[in-house]
């Protein structure tokens, strides 16, 4: 339970945190009518971005930078009324309690159970709003039974109910059997318990009825993991916190210059002096810090893989050849192309969503459970989702709860006795139905990975070195380094796999390689200039059809520079009368796949690494384009505030 808390802060605070402060400063409403304004003047494309850069988002960017550190400064009313707003979260945490490194965002990853009161308090106040937010609480809404864990203390006196016995010196004889109580209720010959090197299986297992999962692992690591796991609660006891000045609010009316988008708040901020750094004397002395580069950060903290641009130009050129260049995302998962590919000889490979849904054979599953669905089952699931457990109000949560336990009994023995034959040797007992699919659909991706690696492994050969883009999302994690950014998380999506992908084919046997694509979506891989998307297509989200019936298509590019001028008429190409053409005012533009720009400019940086050894100009940060969050963290200094 406290795991699942733990995720769920680590993905959602930061997020609900920067999206409060941008729906207070309605950022949105106003970027809106700022475009229509300039729009109106004939403004070109680069002026409006700029002028929304400097209006809107840069002021919303330094509030929340302000506010991530702990001493939020304001600098209009507007600001410090949000900061007054917002104070209640920061109240939530205990006395002196410090963010890591000067970042809410930066503790939210490392200490993410220390900021779960926060959440719920933050929470409260969007609720009290009437604003949009996420459970800080999650319940787990499956019915299905998950995996629990047993290990051996459990499976003797549970299971087999035997007695508890003790040698003369008075420890448990339980470990010391492990094998002897397995043996009774596992094939110990099987693969998954069998000792590989020096991992051997220790005990412990997670099973749901259907599937067993076997944990193997040395006894020097989990002495260690058990000695400082002692350690650090012993440090937590001993350790005092330190004691940390806090700014404090007075009443005084005022009457606000820009309106507020809530009722006006009547706060004046006298700020106590924060202690210097002379003051605060360390409870340890810790050696200097050495600060490093964001690049080193950031390739430290994807250790896993290196970085194509840190090899010697030895190894540079022992690549020659060889390298696939990748891209992942989420429709085309992986979007992959040989360095010696050219238009007369295509050396490119899609592995697609649609392809894996398929190998792994989702929908399939999901029409025998619908088949298998009732009527009572659907009303039971229809009664439960007319109640709300999101909001944090006591009283709308009793209500969940009480028509959670009238469905109770119908949605269980439906999720867990619904039953199926599964083929085991030469029988075929009787098995849940939800669980044995679960247990399908998890070999199935299983076999569809190591089916990937062999259709790889044929096309590319097996000395392929693949260059992967840094750009995934493990937690929509925006307050990562520079270079270092992450896919935001998308509703009803799957987060991009990133790591996960890389652990794949290092597995298979493969050399795996980093690259940072900065830019590499925006830029013409012929012209080297600005591409950006420019056809407005349907809504594909149905649900969204009402409010923004026409959207941009994120997939294709345009390129409008002179030399890449090859037709004119229809965006796409087709064939048009010119006259109609004209009217419309359609524009001459080389068309780009946003995957295939991204890998042709992956190619670009492999060449120049290995004749220059440099990354070209127009995809080094802070070259081309010097509004970075690190110059403007470094340059912006805090305004006073308001008197």
């Amino acid at each position: 339970m406290l795991t699942d808390y733990s995720n769920n802060v680590m993905q959602r605070f930061g997020d609900t945190w920067r999206g409060a402060v941008n729906t207070l400063l309605k950022c949105e409403q106003r970027r809106k009518k700022l475009v229509e304004q300039l729009e109106a003047k004939e403004k070109s494309a680069a002026e409006i971005k700029r002028e929304c850069e400097s209006q809107i988002w840069g002021p919303a960017r330094r509030l929340k930078e302000s506010l991530s550190t702990g001493w939020p400064v304001g600098t209009t009313f507007q600001e410090w009324g949000i900061i007054g707003l917002l104070w209640p979260v920061f109240e939530s945490y205990s006395d002196g309690y410090e963010f890591q490194k000067d970042s809410i965002y930066y503790d939210i990853k490392a200490s993410p159970l220390q900021h779960l009161k926060a959440f719920v308090q933050l929470n409260a106040i969007l609720a009290r709003e009437k604003m949009r937010f996420v459970q800080a609480l999650p319940l787990r809404r499956s019915w299905v039974y998950a995996h629990v864990p047993l290990n051996t203390a459990i499976l003797v006196r549970c299971i087999f109910d035997d007695p508890y016995t003790r040698t003369p010196g008075g420890k448990s004889t339980i470990k010391a059997d492990i094998n002897k109580h397995w043996g009774r209720a596992v094939d110990l010959q099987q693969d998954m318990f069998r000792s590989q090197k020096h991992h051997q299986f220790l005990g412990f297992a997670m099973t749901d009825g259907v599937s067993i999962s076997a944990v193997r692992e040395t006894k020097e690591e989990l002495a260690e993991t058990s000695a400082k796991r002692a350690r650090e609660e012993q440090q937590q006891h001993e350790q005092p916190a330190a004691q940390r000045a806090r700014l404090s609010y007075q009443p005084l009316s005022y009457q606000p210059m820009v309106p507020l988008p809530y009722q006006p708040l009547s706060y004046q901020p006298v700020h106590q002096s924060r202690p210097s750094a002379q003051q605060q004397q360390p409870l340890v002395q810790q050696p200097p810090q050495q600060t490093q580069p964001a690049q080193s950060v950031q390739r430290q903290q994807q250790a896993d893989c290196e970085y194509i641009h840190d090899l010697s130009q030895a190894q540079l050129q022992s690549t020659v050849g060889r390298c696939v260049l990748v891209d992942p995302g989420r429709r085309d998962l992986l979007y992959m192309m040989h360095e010696k590919s050219s238009v007369a000889s295509k050396n490119v490979y899609r592995y697609t969503r649609c392809q894996q849904r398929k190998e792994t054979r989702v929908k399939k599953y999901r029409k025998i459970l619908e088949n298998e669905k009732t009527a009572d089952v659907a009303e039971a699931e229809r009664r439960l989702s007319a109640g709300s457990y999101i909001k944090p109000d006591l009283e709308l949560f009793k209500e969940y709860l009480a028509a959670r336990a009238d469905v109770a009994v119908e949605l269980t023995r439906f999720y867990n006795k619904t039953m199926c034959n599964q083929r085991v040797g030469t029988t075929t007992p009787e098995v849940p139905l939800h669980r044995k699919l679960r247990l399908s659909a998890y070999t199935n991706r299983q076999q569809a990975d190591q089916l990937l690696v062999n259709r790889l492994r044929q096309r590319f050969s097996q000395d392929a070195v693949f260059v992967m883009g840094n750009w995934s999302a493990p937690m929509g994690n925006w307050s990562a380094p520079m270079g270092n950014w992450s896919a935001p998380m998308a509703k009803f999506h799957e987060p991009i796999r990133g790591k996960g992908w890389r652990t794949l084919l290092k597995r298979g046997g493969f050399t795996v390689y980093l690259i940072n694509e900065h830019l590499t979506s925006s830029f013409c891989p012929i012209c080297e200039e600005r591409i950006s998307t420019f056809l407005d297509v349907p809504n594909p989200r149905p649900f969204r059809r009402t409010s923004r019936p026409m959207v941009k298509c994120h997939g294709l590019l345009g390129c409008q520079s002179q030399t890449c001028v090859e037709f004119k008429g229809n965006y796409l190409g087709q064939k048009k009368d010119e006259s109609e053409g004209e009217k419309k005012g359609d524009v001459k533009r080389r068309l780009w796949n946003r995957d295939l720009a991204a890998v042709l400019n992956f190619r670009s940086i492999l060449f120049s690494l290995r004749e220059t050894g440099t990354v070209p100009l127009h995809f080094q940060r802070n070259t081309k384009t010097p509004k970075t969050r690190k110059t403007r963290k470094t340059s912006m200094a805090p305004a006073p505030h308001p008197t």
